[in-house]
């Protein structure tokens, strides 16, 4: 589905942005693995690498909350692939609430930096190569943490802050490359399974139980089913309920 494509994903570092570069790798896709630190991205392409064969995965390194490491993410990436077909903004900070005065000010800001300032620099270093491709798609990993009302998760105010900017910008954007033919996609999950690809519960047939938890083979599954629609297909949101399996 994804053979010959130029996939470029942010957040790789583990969990759900290591199962991402898995995916397309296993399609195909020429990968483009982006972490806070070099070794963390080393670290998963050598993890595709060992379970897909012939993976092209390459590591780089950029760190959401510094601009200038964005700025240079970009040029590299001029020079290593010329275009890029997908971007997947997933990188962002977690940060538990324990209380709204608890978290310093440190911590608040570069949440917010990483999962809101971060993607809508990415975004602007990257359209170009995306335009370049005349098949340029961006995939926002929002949360329901992003939808107004929702009270749902553990997380620090400035994370929902952070998520309900990243949505903002991803809707807005959405309508106004249209007329580019550049299509962007945001998903706003509650908390899911985590299960890994590399672990053998991922070849478990998902539950049909409603009171199953949403797990993340069905959201790469729904990212690959969005992507393979024609090109005249703008699916913008996939807002999923959250049924609150307790842990």
């Amino acid at each position: 589905m994804h053979q010959g494509k130029k996939v470029v994903v942010t957040g790789a570092s583990r969990d759900f942005g290591q199962t991402l570069a898995w995916n397309f790798a296993r399609q195909g896709a020429r990968v483009f693995v982006v972490c806070r630190r070099m070794a963390d991205a080393e670290s998963t392409c050598a993890l595709v690498e060992r379970h897909v064969a012939g993976a092209q995965v390459h590591p780089l390194e950029c760190d959401l909350t510094q601009s200038r490491d964005i700025a240079a993410m970009g040029a590299r990436l001029r020079d290593l692939a010329g275009t890029i077909d997908v971007l997947v903004n997933n990188g962002a900070m977690w940060l538990q609430s324990d209380g709204f005065l608890a978290a310093s000010d440190d911590d608040i800001a570069a949440t917010i930096h990483s999962g809101a300032v971060g993607p809508v620099l990415v975004t602007k270093h990257l359209l170009p190569l995306l335009q370049a491709s005349g098949r340029g798609d961006i995939v926002n990993m929002v949360s329901k943490c992003g939808e107004t009302a929702y009270e749902g998760s553990p997380a620090h105010e400035a994370f929902y802050a952070m998520k309900h900017a990243h949505a903002g910008f991803a809707a807005i954007l959405g309508r106004r490359l249209r007329d580019s033919g550049v299509r962007t996609l945001s998903l706003f999950p509650p908390k899911f399974d985590n299960t890994s690809p590399f672990d053998k519960a991922w070849d478990e047939v998902p539950s049909s139980d409603h009171r199953h938890r949403l797990n993340a083979r069905t959201l790469v599954e729904t990212i690959d089913f969005v992507l393979a629609q024609p090109r005249s297909a703008f699916i913008s949101e996939i807002r999923f309920e959250d049924n609150r399996v307790p842990d």
